[in-house]
């Protein structure tokens, strides 16, 4: 069984810790706290180093759950053609040259965008440049809008999400789309090659609505979703993430932290997948998912025509 180091030891960390079968080598934290070293002797009978330096963590397999862009400076000390996981959707997005990084190591990153959806390994394995795909890619939201819409009031329900680890305490991150903008950036690299700036996706901010505005929607049968799309014409990409209102009997009304990918294909048909999208296990399954998987991730640099979506 191949060693394993864990970056970070967050909530995301200490969920795969718990998971029995992996051979865990070692630890690396930005900060060595008391209880953190309790935590692992607790639930690990083996000797495992916890340390605050990457070099210390000589691994056949690296997984990075520590979060935000700057941890790329950790992800070059990793040596080269090493496994890396991750789940981390800023660094992919936001790095310039993240193209860089995944010709040097093994970018294993189905966990930083559908959640428990394993939406990179069949796009790889497929190879189809969909003309179109619609999702709800963000847990956290879809688990707002439902629970909104069965009268539980949006206060309460920010604090159910945050207390269910669906969302991070600044919520804003999912409201004004800038999670959805990351994935779609990452998707659209994986599944037509090409590589766009965040600010090419068109976004509209998600926008609660009143009580008046759901009591009408909910007598007429209908909800609310994010939703974005993605559509692919010639030589023309199409992005964008908006509010919509459909009817609660229809295939996209999906609940709760719940996520759905619909992709289209005239010529190999339609595929259509759910999973939850949000929360440490629905990431810490696609990451003992990328532990088997041997097809890595290497990023493209090719631009074509961009235009924002009606």
């Amino acid at each position: 069984m191949k060693t394993i180091s864990l970056l970070g030891l967050g909530n995301i960390g200490k969920t795969f810790i718990k998971t029995k079968n992996i051979n865990l080598k070692n630890v690396v934290v930005r900060n060595i706290k008391k209880n953190d070293i309790i935590f692992i002797k607790r639930l690990l009978i083996k000797k495992v180093l916890i340390s605050k330096n990457i070099k210390y963590a000589k691994s056949k397999i690296y997984i990075e759950t520590i979060g935000g862009e700057k941890v790329i400076s950790i992800i070059k000390k990793i040596p080269n053609n090493m496994k890396i996981i991750t789940a981390n959707k800023n660094m992919l997005a936001l790095y310039n040259d993240i193209r860089g990084i995944s010709k040097k190591k093994k970018l294993f990153i189905e966990p930083s965008v559908g959640g428990g959806m394993p939406i990179i390994n069949i796009v790889q394995k497929l190879k189809i440049k969909f003309e179109k795909i619609i999702t709800i890619i963000n847990g956290t939201t879809n688990y707002i809008l439902t629970c909104i819409f069965k009268n539980i009031n949006y206060k309460k329900t920010c604090e159910l999400a945050i207390k269910k680890g669906l969302s991070e305490k600044n919520i804003d991150f999912d409201l004004k789309g800038t999670d959805i903008v990351y994935k779609l950036n990452i998707l659209i690299n994986i599944v037509y090659g090409l590589k766009i700036k965040n600010k090419e996706i068109f976004r509209e901010i998600l926008k609660i609505p009143k009580k008046t505005i759901i009591r009408l929607l909910k007598k007429n049968s209908f909800v609310i979703k994010y939703l974005a799309k993605i559509k692919k014409k010639k030589r023309i990409i199409a992005a964008s993430i908006y509010p919509i209102i459909i009817k609660e009997n229809s295939c996209y009304n999906i609940k709760y932290e719940n996520n759905f990918i619909h992709m289209f294909s005239k010529k190999y048909g339609n595929i259509f997948l759910k999973a939850k999208g949000a929360g440490k296990f629905s990431t810490v399954s696609s990451i003992l998912s990328d532990i088997e998987n041997k097809n890595n991730v290497i990023f493209k640099k090719k631009k074509k025509n961009i235009i924002q979506i009606e």
